[in-house]
């Protein structure tokens, strides 16, 4: 699948498209899986955002420091399976307790 990524790319990305923000990509900690994840920051960057990766089975003070040093108008939580879900709740929590203003954001 990735191969057909770096393949596809070309063809995914609109041209002369505007800088949407900035967006963090990443799978909790206990999900090894990059696929969803990849494909989705393919196409923000082909809609243009900056889409940033911040890889798979990401522990929670890896995204706050990720998040504390870009710092990211989106966090895109990625995950593949059921059980690989609580941990996208553990970040968003770390997140609140890291007092973000990530989440206002949104509101």
């Amino acid at each position: 699948m990735n191969e057909a990524l770096r393949v596809l790319k070309p063809d995914l990305a609109e041209k002369d498209a505007r800088s949407t923000g900035t967006v963090l990509l990443g799978s909790g900690h206990g999900d090894i899986h990059n696929i969803g994840k990849n494909l989705v920051g393919v196409r923000l960057k082909g809609a243009g955002s900056k889409a940033i990766g911040n890889g798979v089975n990401v522990p929670n003070d890896a995204f706050i420091r990720k998040i504390e040093a870009i710092p990211p108008d989106i966090l895109g939580l990625s995950a593949f399976l059921a059980t690989t879900m609580p941990p996208m709740k553990e970040v968003i929590e770390a997140i609140k307790q890291a007092d973000f203003a990530i989440l206002s954001r949104s509101s």
